[in-house]
C-alpha cells in the first residue's frame, strides 16, 4: 500500500521530466575567409596591398630624385650661361682673350683702398688646376675669373643670378691658420646646383698639365708654370709660357685620370676633366655634376663641350 505522498512525488518527478527543456543544439559557423562589408582582410590580402605600396613609394622616391636631379642640373646650367655671357661682353670689350692669371696684390686690403699705388703683385694662374703651393687644393678657377672681370669693370652681370648661386669661397680648408698673402683668396664664386664651384678652363691652362709622360695610375706631377725654361705637356706636346711675374713660383698640375684607372687613383687626386679648348681664343666653363668629380666626364655639365685628346701613357 503506498504511502500517500508517493505517488505525489512521482508525478511531480514525472511533470517535471517530462516537460523539462531539451538540450539546445548548437552550432559552429566557420569564419568567411572573404572580404564582407564590416569585415577585414586576410593575411594574403595585406600582405598583396603592402607590396603594391611598397612599389608605389619606390617609384615615386625615384621619380622625386630625377626631378631634383634634373632641377640642380637646369640651374647649373642657367648659371653657366650667366657665366658665358660674362665672358662674352668681356672679351668684346677688351677686344681679345682675358689673360690666364689673376694680378692680386699681397695685402688684399690694400687693393680695396687703392690699386694704383700697389708694387707687390702676385700672380695666380686662373687654371682649373692643382695648386702645390696651398697643399694641392685645387685652384678656385670659377672664383679667378669672376674676380678678374670684376676688376675689369664686366662682371655686373653675376648679380642677376640666384642669390643662392653665389657665394663667399675659398679651397683653403684651414683658412684662419694661413696668412693672407700666402692663402687662396676668398673670392665671389658661381655655384652649381650642388653648391660646389664652377671651373673655368683658359686655353692657356687646358689639356693636361704634368710634368713628362704619366703612367698609368700615377697623378703625375707638378710643373713650375713660372719658369719659362720649363716645359709642360700640353695635349701631348710641350708648350712655354710668359704669363706667371719672375718673382712668383708657381707649381701646378692639372690631369686627366681615365675610367681604367679610378681604382688606383684617389677621387681627391683627379684634378681635372683634361678637356682642350675647342676654340683656341675661347675659355669653357663645365660643373663636376652631381657626384663632384670631374674626371666622370659623362655625369659633367656642360654647355660648350670641349674636345678630349687621347692619353698617351709610358
Amino acid at each position: 500500500m503506498r504511502g500517500p505522498g508517493a505517488g505525489t512525488n512521482w508525478r511531480l518527478t514525472e511533470r517535471h521530466t517530462m516537460h523539462a527543456p531539451s538540450p539546445r543544439r548548437t552550432r559552429t559557423r566557420r569564419r568567411s575567409t572573404r572580404w564582407t562589408p564590416g569585415g577585414g582582410f586576410t593575411l594574403i590580402e595585406l600582405l598583396v596591398v603592402l607590396a603594391i605600396m611598397a612599389t608605389l613609394i619606390a617609384v615615386t622616391l625615384a621619380v622625386g630624385s630625377s626631378v631634383v636631379r634634373g632641377g640642380k642640373g637646369a640651374r647649373t646650367r642657367d648659371a653657366i650661361r650667366v657665366l658665358e655671357q660674362v665672358l662674352g661682353d668681356y672679351s668684346t670689350g677688351i677686344d681679345g682673350m682675358p689673360e690666364p692669371v689673376l694680378r692680386l696684390p699681397a695685402d688684399v686690403a690694400e687693393y680695396e683702398r687703392d690699386e694704383r699705388n700697389l708694387v707687390d703683385i702676385r700672380h695666380i694662374p686662373i687654371a682649373d688646376a692643382r695648386w702645390e703651393a696651398r697643399g694641392g687644393v685645387m685652384l678656385n678657377s670659377g672664383g679667378l675669373f669672376v674676380a678678374q672681370a670684376r676688376q675689369a669693370g664686366y662682371g655686373s652681370g653675376i648679380e642677376g643670378l640666384d642669390a643662392k648661386l653665389i657665394a663667399q669661397y675659398s679651397p683653403e680648408p684651414n683658412p684662419a691658420t694661413v696668412s693672407e698673402a700666402e692663402a687662396h683668396p676668398s673670392l665671389a664664386t658661381v655655384m652649381d646646383g650642388w653648391n660646389r664651384p664652377i671651373r673655368y678652363v683658359h686655353p692657356v691652362w687646358d689639356g693636361q698639365i704634368v710634368s713628362g709622360m704619366r703612367a698609368a695610375g700615377d697623378a703625375g706631377s707638378y710643373v713650375e708654370v713660372s719658369n719659362n725654361d720649363e716645359g709642360y705637356l700640353y695635349d701631348g706636346t710641350n708648350r712655354r709660357q710668359k704669363w706667371i711675374g719672375d718673382a712668383d713660383k708657381v707649381l701646378i698640375r692639372r690631369n686627366r685620370i681615365l675610367e681604367s684607372e679610378f681604382e688606383m687613383v684617389a677621387e681627391e687626386d683627379r684634378d681635372s676633366d683634361g678637356g682642350v679648348c675647342v676654340n683656341a681664343e675661347r675659355p669653357y666653363f663645365y660643373s663636376a655634376g652631381a657626384d663632384g668629380d670631374p674626371a666622370t666626364i659623362e655625369d659633367n655639365i656642360y654647355t660648350q663641350d670641349p674636345r678630349f685628346a687621347e692619353v698617351e701613357q709610358p
